[in-house]
């Protein structure tokens, strides 16, 4: 069961069970995480924000909605995400939530969606960046060199940008945190890539020095020391007749076409003519186009860049194609100083304390409650989802064919019945065993996981057909990451419209599963 669903389970559980079985049942979710103090280093903890609009610890937001007489919790689906997908091809992105949960009190009906928080990743905090930036040479210069910085990523990942001039009071405010966190790192090589182009010391305050370090690699040697080598490379396009113009340009002409020729015999280019001599070449390159001229200004550049290396000499460009070459001098400087940098540069200490905090925030916005189906309804949309999903996976051989069948025997009234103990676990293993499908020791294990689930639903007072399809949605909920039932691939055009019809079914039905299992009151 994915964490965020185990935690709405909880949540919804706490304000469900009566005041008698509340204390076990906190009392248990207190060994799994951190309920009381939240953002504890090294610990996982959940909270949530009161009616009082008060950041709690779990139990206590439980205890806070349960002391107005919790009368029903309703879950339902709600996405906050902007992704523009299919419900079970956005699964598979991170800081999708789809599950709301609405709580009915006597004084008045809460909306709450679940928000995960994590540490940074880096000890160094916002404030340190803005002391480290501003005791450099030249901090206006690096400030506007990390905003530039900044703005590229947003503008290359299609987020807003931020105020000209702002970043030093931008990445200190809650909104700028996140982007922080995510762009430390490259500030520090920025600033550590500016100091060796302006030939200045990357300035570190003493009070600082805890937060970076150096790798253990910086002491070995990177080949021939303090030796530049030569870039040359297309920014725009070059025709085949441009090309012939820079290559006969160099005082080692002939040397050149021969580097080009070799480079295609070894690396047998299919993108390339196969002309073996040097008059075949010029005599043809002005023809060339498409991918074959992109390939010959890639071979022919690099072929330039090996004979000015080996002779210790710069290419000589043409002046009516200095702007179609790079890399131009700001550029070339920045080359230089990343192989320098390579040598000595300083990194973020890791943070070595993390914490991550899952809280249970307000939702003001929330669209009035829909109607979910009763459980009866969504347990047999379940079902008849289940077997063409098991079906097809079958047909195809796919190894998430028995994660199906798995789920379908779950919630098929055949389960051997039990209290839930070690005993009853290996009777059902065993059924599992001699079942016609004979389940892989995968299954098996896969089994015993969600099992692992029933000490907490049988402190909720759930009876036994309800944690069986708890465990069944779990193991069907093959959606999202990498190597997902969302990766298979088949061979027809048919076969994969197939795929994607029965996914979008199935995952719809078991999400609808779930928001009915954890609502309260029951409509079974």
């Amino acid at each position: 069961m994915k964490r965020n669903d185990y935690i709405k389970l909880l949540a919804s559980g706490l304000l469900q069970v009566s005041e008698q079985q509340f204390q076990n049942l906190a009392d248990f979710i207190a060994t799994r995480f951190e309920v009381k103090e939240l953002y504890k280093p090294k610990l996982v903890s959940l909270g949530g924000i009161g009616p009082n609009n008060k950041l709690l610890g779990l139990i206590d937001w439980a205890r806070a909605l349960r002391s107005e007489q919790v009368q029903s919790v309703t879950a339902y689906h709600g996405s906050y995400s902007d992704v523009p997908l299919e419900a079970h091809i956005a699964a598979a992105f991170s800081g999708v939530e789809d599950i709301i949960l609405n709580v009915k009190t006597t004084l008045g009906n809460y909306a709450y969606i679940l928000k995960v928080q994590y540490s940074p990743r880096n000890e160094m905090t916002p404030q340190q960046l803005v002391l480290l930036v501003n005791r450099q040479h030249d901090p206006k210069t690096q400030w506007k060199s990390l905003e530039m910085l900044l703005q590229k990523s947003n503008d290359l990942n299609q987020r807003p940008r931020i105020a000209e001039g702002s970043l030093s009071t931008y990445i200190i405010s809650p909104q700028g945190a996140e982007v922080f966190d995510w762009h430390s790192g490259d500030f520090i090589k920025e600033l550590q890539l500016n100091a060796i182009i302006s030939n200045q010391d990357f300035v570190i305050p003493e009070t600082l020095k805890h937060l970076l370090h150096q790798s253990s690699f910086s002491s070995f040697s990177f080949g021939d020391e303090g030796k530049s080598y030569t870039y040359l490379y297309a920014t725009e396009e070059v025709s085949g007749q441009e090309l012939n113009q820079l290559i006969t340009a160099q005082p080692f002409e002939d040397e050149v076409w021969q580097k080009l020729i070799q480079y295609n015999q070894e690396y047998a280019s299919d993108r390339l003519p196969s002309y073996t001599t040097i008059q075949q070449w010029k005599e043809n390159i002005g023809q060339l186009s498409g991918d074959t001229l992109t390939s010959a200004v890639s071979v022919g550049c690099r072929a330039i860049c090996d004979c000015c290396d080996a002779k210790g000499l710069k290419p000589i460009i043409p002046a009516h194609l200095k702007k179609k070459l790079g890399p131009d001098e700001e550029e070339a400087k920045r080359i230089e100083g990343r192989s320098k940098l390579e040598k000595s540069q300083w990194f973020l200490s890791a943070n070595n304390e993390p914490w991550e905090v899952n809280l249970l925030h307000p939702v003001y916005s929330a669209e009035s409650i829909p109607v979910n189906d009763t459980y009866i309804a969504s347990r047999k949309a379940f079902q008849e989802a289940i077997s063409p999903i098991a079906e097809f996976a079958t047909k195809q051989q796919s190894n998430f064919a028995e994660a199906f069948e798995l789920a379908k025997y779950l919630v098929s009234d055949t389960v051997p019945s039990g209290s839930f103990d070690e005993a009853h676990k290996e009777r059902i293993i065993q059924e599992l065993k001699n079942a016609p499908w004979q389940f892989s020791e995968r299954a098996i294990e896969n089994f015993s996981n969600v099992f692992y689930f029933s000490q907490e639903l049988l402190l909720m007072n759930w009876e036994a057909s309800r944690i069986y399809a708890l465990f069944a949605v779990s193991i069907a909920d093959v959606f999202g990451g990498m190597g997902s039932w969302n990766d298979e691939y088949h061979a027809s055009e048919e076969d994969n419209n197939k795929h994607q019809q029965l996914s979008s079914t199935l995952y719809n039905a078991l999400r609808n599963y779930f928001v009915s299992l954890i609502s309260f009151p029951h409509s079974s």
